[in-house]
């Protein structure tokens, strides 16, 4: 519950950020990724395994992509990347980012103390 909580939370603040200033928040889907898993593992007392942090990397992935669609609906999708005239836009910028940030929370999550 606490990672789906903060994935929630971190999602609100991209599209309240976005909605209302205009601007690209290029890292945003990157922490929205690893948000669900890391906080999950973070308030475990031990170390999740594979299949529970495939599922809270997973909501991370499904935070982006509800934020993504509300942005859309509402016709604020920005239109600047982070590379200039890179292929696909800031939807491919996106979703790799928002991958990206996953694969660290699996791995975070799934990662045994030192």
């Amino acid at each position: 519950m606490v990672g789906l909580a903060v994935v929630a939370v971190v999602t609100a603040i991209w599209v309240a950020l976005t909605a209302a200033t205009g601007q690209a928040y290029h890292l945003f889907p990157l922490v929205i990724g690893a948000a669900g898993a890391a906080a999950a593992r973070y308030a475990s007392p031990s170390t999740m395994r594979a299949p529970e942090g495939i599922v809270m990397a997973a909501i991370g992935l499904v935070g982006v992509g509800s934020g993504w669609l509300v942005l859309r609906l509402v016709d604020r999708w920005p239109s600047a990347t982070f590379v200039k005239d890179q292929p696909g836009g800031l939807g491919a910028e996106t979703i790799v980012f928002a991958v990206a940030g996953a694969l660290v929370g699996l791995w975070y999550a799934t990662r045994r103390s030192a």
